[in-house]
Formats: structure tokens, sequence, C-alpha cells
């Protein structure tokens, strides 16, 4: 016979994947009852995570509604805050990105969820989310190297994104200090970036193949592979990669222009 947490659990999820307006506001209740989440977490502390990957695997305003209203409650933002993790992802699924839920990536960012926000604002591309992205890229707060990171492992794989490309090209035309700058360059034409992956996974993401590149896209990646050429600051070995990418993105918009 199924644990009372197994039946909470059941049924928590089956209320997730409701389209129901009705069914999250029930949702919405539950989770910000304690008692009820000790009971939900009584055999197994991660339970509530499954019902986080369920509303991040269905996102709707309604989902963002219910993941913000929970962020600010004291059980997930003090008492369980690696709970966030998955709150975040839920939330970062819907799009676009509005200011309450603006608001809880910026706080959540000086909340030691800077490195967790960066990826899931890139992936989720709306202009709010970018402009975040963008200022915390930007952001004196955050030692370099942090930001550095951020860079690579929010980036790459959605260096090919006209938001992302059309950041990078504002960071460098605003001017930014040389690291951050080589770093910028790097992680939007490196080919190979097993020196980041591999300190933490196997599986290194693959951007989008050029021909499913916007074309808004692929112009600002031609200009960025221009300066990319004449910079200072990149390093050598990345240069081959500039010069196929370069030509391979000239040969692309020519290839639609016929």
């Amino acid at each position: 016979m199924a644990s009372d947490s197994d039946q909470l659990l059941q049924s928590t999820k089956r209320l997730a994947y409701s389209k129901e307006s009705g069914s999250l506001q029930k949702l919405a209740v539950l989770l910000s009852d304690p008692a009820f989440m000790a009971r939900l977490t009584k055999d197994d502390s991660y339970a509530p995570t499954v019902v986080f990957e369920v509303l991040e695997s269905h996102p709707s305003p309604q989902t963002a509604q219910l993941c913000i209203t929970l962020a600010n409650l004291p059980y997930y933002n003090t008492e369980n805050k690696w709970l966030m993790n998955y709150l975040l992802h839920a939330l970062a699924a819907v799009k676009p990105v509005d200011e309450p839920a603006a608001v809880v990536f910026r706080r959540t960012n000086q909340e030691g969820f800077f490195a967790v926000n960066g990826p899931i604002l890139a992936a989720n591309g709306s202009p709010r989310a970018i402009a975040i992205l963008e200022s915390m890229i930007q952001s004196k707060q955050e030692d370099v190297p942090n930001r550095l990171s951020l860079i690579h492992w929010s980036l790459f794989e959605y260096r090919t994104q006209a938001g992302v490309a059309q950041m990078v090209q504002r960071l460098l035309k605003s001017g930014v200090a040389p690291e951050v700058e080589a770093a910028l360059l790097e992680t939007m034409f490196v080919s190979s970036p097993n020196s980041w992956w591999g300190k933490r996974t196997g599986v290194v993401p693959t951007p989008p193949a050029w021909p499913s590149v916007s074309m808004d896209a692929l112009h600002v990646l031609l200009e960025l592979s221009d300066i990319a050429k004449n910079s200072k600051t990149l390093s050598a070995h990345i240069q081959p990669d500039v010069q196929r990418a370069s030509a391979d993105i000239q040969s692309e918009i020519q290839q639609r222009k016929k």
C-alpha cells in the first residue's frame, strides 16, 4: 500500500499537470502550507522537486504566479533554500519573464543563486530575461571569476539566439574589462569548450547549426566575428574557431540570398 507521502505526491502532481487555474490555485495553497509540506516530505525530502519539475515542463502565466508566490515565503527562501533552485527553473520556463518574476530573479541573484539564474535566463531568451542577464555580467558586486564562469555556462548553448548575440554586441560596445571581453568572444565562437564542461559533466551542449539560426542573429554574429578577429584580448588558439565560424556565417547568409 502506498504511504501517505506517496499518495500526497501523486495528487500534488496531478494538480501540477492540470491546466485549470483552480487546480493551480489549490496547489499554491498546499505548497504554501508547512504542515502539508511536512507530510509530503516525510518519506522523501526531494518529493517537492518532482512537483517543480512538472511545473517546469508545463509553463504558463499561472505557474509563474504560483512560483512567485512561493518564492516570497520563508519555507522556500529561508528554511528550505535548496528548493529555490527547482522553483527558479520552473519560473524561468515561463516566457516572457514579466516584472514580478524579474524581481524574484534579481533578488535571488543576491541570495546565492547567481550561477543558477544565468543559464535559465539565457534559455528563456525573452527581453526582460536577457536584460537581467546583461546586468549580471556587468555587475560589480560579483567577483570577476564568477562573472566569467557565468558567461561560459550561460551563453554557449544559446549563443546563436538573436537576443543573446545582441546582448553581447551591446556589452562589447559599452566597454567591458579585457577578461570579460575575452570570455564573451571565446564563448561565442569556441568550438570545443571541454575545459569548462569537463569540470562538471561529460555532456557538452551543442548550439544550433547555422541553417536554423535567424538572419538577424547571423548578421550580429558576423559583426561579432569581425570584432573577435581584431581583439587583443582573445587567446590565439581561439582564432581558428573564429575564422571558421565567420566563413560559415558568411556562406549561410549568401546561401539565403539566392
